[in-house]
């Protein structure tokens, strides 16, 4: 028959019965597994610790002397993450409730057949991989979270980020320099309590904006009730959920005088925070804890002349040549435990020239542990 790629995987097979177990055995190779068998609690559990390429564990629920498969499937489960399908002849709901307790990828009643066994195990897989891959996309999530707060808060304008009620989601901390207020001050909190003063044909271009607007304003008089004039460049516009639906809107404003105006402009999309990436004058690195480069911007290539494609070749320590590995490694330690630092430091070009930087660098929550680091060079960036 046919062996899918989804049928070659391995499976811990935990079974007592020698008989019943070479039985079970040869009925899933047969169906294109490999099996690695087990006749007691106990080396079902070495099993486990000796081989990494177990994907699935059928376990018997009685082993004989010793430990029962309920004991084992928890014990195992506490070192690593599988989906384990119970496998009995017994039938009463207080030991099936015993099973679904450690773990629901299945329980199969050993008078079922093999169309039952086979079918009970290709739903554990998916169900199981169904699992992973929505903890694989909350971690994404919770990175995209921390990456767009760290990139808006270091951007060089005065951005604000407020959701549909008009809420601060996000303020880069130069907003909240220009408007001399604390970020504990804004976020979660409404615009309009933030600042009361605020105008009226402001408070229409939000409401314009909720409904789908690009509005922006050069020179644009704020006049404060305590009598303080700000002149103002700005723009208002909507930024969009997944669904397409107006999520909130983006405030980008920069506090102008006659002899200097701020340059960077705020564009706003659904991948706002990748093209904040792209356009961003400082070079821009994500970094794991093993110091591998895991993402890079245009700007960072021209500081070291390297392609992203080269600088994923590369470790940080590859490409950082004031400090060794073990500086490296002492920083990441630093910044997990006292947060972000910057210092100037010195990367290698691609025709091996130091190019002199100053580095910004924290460290993002959640697991995998990343950094994310920031450089601009003290000199102007080499052209590519």
């Amino acid at each position: 028959m046919h062996v899918s790629d989804e049928d070659s995987r391995r499976i811990l097979l935990v079974e007592d019965e020698a008989i019943i177990a070479l039985s079970e055995k040869v009925m899933l190779e047969r169906n294109g597994y490999a099996v690695t068998l087990a006749h007691s609690g106990e080396q079902a559990i070495d099993a486990s610790r000796r081989n990494d390429d177990i994907d699935l564990i059928l376990m018997d629920v009685n082993l004989g002397p010793g430990m029962d498969g309920t004991v084992t499937a928890q014990a195992i489960l506490s070192e690593r993450e599988l989906p384990v399908v119970f496998l009995s002849s017994h039938t009463e709901p207080e030991v099936v409730d015993q099973t679904e307790k450690i773990t629901s990828y299945g329980y199969i009643v050993k008078s079922s057949g093999e169309t039952v066994v086979l079918a009970s195990i290709r739903m554990a897989f998916r169900l199981f991989e169904a699992r992973v891959n929505e903890r694989r996309a909350l971690r994404r999530l919770t990175h995209s979270r921390d990456l767009m707060s760290y990139i808006i808060a270091h951007a060089r304008s005065a951005i604000a980020v407020h959701d549909r009620n008009l809420n601060y989601l996000y303020v880069s901390e130069e907003y909240l320099n220009s408007y001399e207020v604390e970020s504990g001050e804004v976020i979660g909190r409404h615009h309009y309590e933030v600042f009361p003063d605020l105008p009226q044909k402001w408070r229409e271009v939000h409401q314009r904006s909720l409904r789908g607007e690009i509005i922006s304003a050069a020179d644009d008089v704020y006049e404060r009730t305590n009598g303080q004039k700000l002149w103002t460049r700005w723009e208002s516009r909507p930024w969009y959920e997944d669904d397409g639906s107006i999520g909130g809107i983006i405030i980008n404003t920069e506090i102008t005088d006659r002899t200097q105006r701020l340059r960077r402009t705020f564009v706003n999309n659904r991948d706002f925070h990748q093209a904040l990436l792209e356009t961003a004058s400082e070079g821009f690195c994500v970094v794991d804890s093993r110091g591998s480069i895991l993402e890079v911007n245009r700007a960072l290539c021209s500081i070291t002349g390297y392609t992203a494609d080269e600088l994923y070749e590369l470790s940080i320590w590859d490409v950082d040549v004031q400090d060794d590995e073990q500086a490296v490694r002492s920083r990441m330690e630093r910044l997990r435990e006292q947060g972000p630092e910057a210092f100037r430091s010195r990367l290698t070009g691609r025709d091996g020239v130091p190019v002199e930087v100053d580095v910004s660098v924290t460290a993002l929550s959640g697991e995998p542990q990343t950094y994310i680091a920031m450089f601009r060079p003290t000199d102007p960036p080499r052209a590519v």
